[in-house]
This record gives C-alpha cells, structure tokens and sequence, in this order.
C-alpha cells in the first residue's frame, strides 16, 4: 500500500474506501469524477479548516447594455461583464502529493444565475451558462477588446460547453499573474442577475471592468 501511506489516506467510518489500481482496472470500465462543489468542505454553514478562501461578486446582464450572448457574435460577447483577477502567489506546494502543479494557483469558479421557476405559459427557461479564462500580461482598466478575444489562443480555459443549468463550476490551474473572467449566456439579450463565487488557496485580487 505504497500509494495511500503516500497519499496520508487515514481509514475513517465515513463511508470513504480505498481499492487498488490493479482491483479497479478489474473490477470497472467506467469511471465518472465528480466535483463536491463550492460547499464539499462546510460543516453546519461554516468553513472548516481545509476550505479554500472564498471571493464573491454579485452582477447582471442588461438587455441592450451587457447581455452579450456567447462569443458567436465577437461583437455582442465583447459587451459581457467582464471582471479582472489577479492570482498573486501560487499554492503550498507538496512534492509527494503532486509532482505537477508547482507554481499554481488552483482556482475553481462557479457561475450562479438568478433562480427561474418553470412557466409554460411565460417560456421561461434556465439560461445557458459558460465561463471563459483570458491570461494577459499587464493590469488593465477597461474592458478586453473584440480582436483580443477573437483570437483563440488567448482563451486560458473554459467551460466546454453552455450549460442550462442553475450553476456551472470551472477549475484551473494557473499561473500566477493577471486575467480576465467572462461570464456569459449562451443567446444574447437574456436579461438576468448572477452570481460569481472564486475558491483559491491563497488570497486573491478581482474588480469589474467598464
């Protein structure tokens, strides 16, 4: 059991159990991974010891001023909010649990949308959710331009897909420095609040742009 003494896996009566690499190959041919989310590591509404630190921002789409839709129309996603992070220090670094992330900053981001009860008679939907990461290399003030995010390559990370429901998460590893967080509804023009929530390890620094 070489790899759980180099995990410091501890056998608890939580339901957790351990298996071995050869035991899973064996027995399964599925394996799905599953995010405990934003609140894995609350204990009776408080953040226990091994919780991130937690940053929120409370923002909307306008019809006709920031609801700019996915970036099918570069013009129209450009009017998104957009919200400027900068990651200052990377992440405590363990050799023996992670040979690969040093000098990162684990960051995982959840885009929460206003709560919309289902009405057939008014069509209201959930809205189609993503989140894009752009890197860049300076402090900015105002609002990334169209030609900066229509190029490909400056897309750090992002959700894969747009998503209808209530929350989307994203989780990346990066490196310390600036960057820019989109928020955005799959088709333009639809009009609700949300919420952004940022887990990181180490303190952080995030502002909306105009």
């Amino acid at each position: 059991m070489k790899a759980q003494k180099r995990l410091r896996h501890k056998i608890a009566d939580d339901g957790e159990w351990w298996m071995t690499y050869e035991d899973l190959l064996r027995h399964f041919n599925r394996l799905t991974i599953c995010s405990l989310g934003l609140h894995s590591n609350i204990d009776n509404g408080i953040f226990n010891k091994q919780s991130w630190l937690l940053s929120t921002i409370q923002g909307s789409w306008e019809l006709g001023i920031n609801a700019g839709g996915s970036g099918n129309d570069i013009i129209k996603y450009a009017t998104n909010p957009q919200y400027l992070l900068r990651l200052i220090e990377p992440d405590d670094f363990d050799p023996i649990l992670n040979r690969f992330s040093a000098r990162k900053c684990s960051i995982q981001i959840a885009l929460m949308q206003e709560h919309r009860k289902l009405d057939e008679s008014k069509e209201l939907q959930t809205h189609g959710l993503g989140i894009r990461i752009y890197k860049i290399r300076n402090k900015i003030s105002k609002k990334l331009e169209i030609r900066f995010l229509g190029a490909a390559r400056n897309v750090t990370s992002q959700t894969p897909v747009y998503k209808q429901q209530r929350e989307v998460c994203l989780f990346a590893e990066l490196n310390p420095g600036y960057y820019v967080i989109i928020p955005s509804t799959f088709f333009p023009d639809s009009a609700t609040s949300h919420l952004l929530r940022i887990l990181t390890e180490k303190k952080i620094e995030i502002s909306e742009l105009r």
